[in-house]
């Protein structure tokens, strides 16, 4: 995205803290649905959702190690 051509609001959204803030929350809503399910164990959200934290960059440092 070209910065000059971009308003405030629309670079927010791709802003890597918003992203992994929205996967996250797909992966909770997933979870949500396979604990209902029985497909994990009952408990497993509520402890992903204490523990879970995003870390720009160590996802950075991370993705460098994995992604050549």
């Amino acid at each position: 995205m070209i910065e000059r051509y971009s308003r405030k609001e629309l670079r927010e959204i791709w802003l890597d803290q918003n992203r992994y803030s929205l996967w996250l929350k797909i992966e909770l809503a997933a979870a949500e649905a396979m604990e209902k399910f029985k497909m994990i164990p009952k408990g497993v959200v509520k402890k992903i959702k204490t523990k879970a934290k995003i870390d720009i960059n160590k996802i950075t440092k991370l993705e460098g190690k994995v992604c050549l």
